[in-house]
């Protein structure tokens, strides 16, 4: 079974959860005086999420 993380918004916006197995690789984000993460994905599709590069690396780490 995948494992999933919940990460806040990037902006406003409700919390997102992402399948962490599908994730290709991420980067810092930045825009607008706002901070986050932008996740890559398998299927080619991309996400911001308001969460620091550092909090998507613990969630995939932690992961069994």
């Amino acid at each position: 079974m995948s494992k999933t993380a919940q990460f806040k918004p990037y902006g406003f916006g409700q919390y997102c959860y992402v399948v962490l197995d599908q994730i290709t690789y991420f980067e810092p984000y930045s825009s607008n005086g706002y901070s986050g993460t932008k996740i890559y994905f398998e299927n080619g599709t991309d996400l911001l999420v308001g969460a620091y590069p550092e909090k998507v690396r613990e969630a995939i780490e932690g992961q069994d």
